[in-house]
């Protein structure tokens, strides 16, 4: 959205029309005493929603030139100058110090299950 199409319908759209326009539009129809008010203030809002628009289909539409380009990603997922991406090995290796999933883990076999259910307790009303 920084550059090409994309960025100045994004640009126009969204601080043009959806905020420069209205607002010179509004103060207009404050300082014309009423007799204006309604005229300027639908064009005000219609302004607005079309700046609304605009920057939803230039988001969208971006997003889809975005992802078309694997180099956009690439320079995204970079990292730092000079810092090497870690190797197949090395990331490997950094899995094994993971710890482990364990099968049948539950939030009831934890202590903050535990706690759960003691404050659960308390809460229940005392029957007698």
């Amino acid at each position: 959205l920084r550059e090409g199409r994309w960025g100045r319908v994004f640009r126009v759209g969204t601080v043009g029309y959806g905020l420069a326009l209205p607002l010179p539009l509004r103060l207009l129809a404050r300082v014309s005493g009423g007799r204006l008010d309604p005229p300027l203030s639908a064009l005000a809002s219609a302004l607005g929603l079309m700046g609304a628009l605009l920057e939803r289909f230039a988001i969208v539409e971006a997003g889809k030139v975005s992802a078309a380009d694997p180099r956009a990603y690439q320079a995204l997922t970079a990292g730092a100058p000079g810092e090497a991406r870690p190797t197949p090995a090395q990331q490997a290796a950094r899995g094994k110090a993971q710890p482990r999933f364990k099968a049948g883990l539950a939030a009831r076999d934890t202590a903050v299950g535990e706690a759960v259910r003691r404050w659960a307790r308390l809460r229940e009303p005392a029957e007698g």
